[in-house]
């Protein structure tokens, strides 16, 4: 008797081939859970999936603001920038996000506050703000309401601006 089964050799063959079988198809279910996720991603999970992560935002209108994700509502991003200052992005305008690094697009939104939500607070405060509009435009003043339209006061006179919500792009809060 030799000490091993008889065919040894071809039972260690026969396992070595399966143990690579194995790892070939655990590799290429990896890739296609890998491309399903990302087949399966929205602009909205990306963006609720790079929370407390730093990001570019290019926006349709050509802006570009980089910072880190710091909240995510139903139809706005939280971006606090490298200068300390937050400012409120609207979805629509985000053109392109860029990340170091891969991002999950399909985090769970925990936060499903709107962005006349927001506004509506900032009026209750009576908070300056920049608004950035579609097609690169700005106006200033202080939050005086929020409907469909975002009521500013400005100046000494108390210039009101009346700008509909659909044509905002960003605000930024005045520190």
């Amino acid at each position: 008797m030799n000490g091993g089964p008889p065919g040894g050799g071809d039972a260690d063959r026969f396992l070595a081939d399966l143990r690579a079988d194995e790892a070939a198809h655990a590799r290429r279910r990896e890739r296609w859970l890998r491309r399903s996720l990302a087949e399966e991603a929205s602009l909205a999970g990306i963006l609720d999936g790079a929370r407390g992560r730093t990001v570019t935002l290019e926006l349709r209108g050509g802006d570009r603001v980089t910072g880190e994700i710091v909240g995510t509502g139903d139809d706005a991003v939280l971006v606090l920038r490298a200068d300390g200052r937050s400012v409120w992005i609207t979805r629509r305008s985000v053109a392109v996000v860029e990340a170091a690094g891969p991002l999950p697009g399909q985090a769970p939104a925990d936060e499903a506050r709107r962005l006349v939500e927001v506004l509506a607070d900032l009026a209750q405060e009576g908070t300056r703000v920049q608004v950035r509009l579609d097609g690169g435009g700005e106006v200033a003043g202080e939050v005086v309401a929020v409907g469909e339209v975002l009521t500013l006061r400005d100046g000494p006179a108390g210039t009101m601006r009346y700008v509909p919500l659909d044509a905002v792009v960003w605000v930024l809060p005045s520190s």
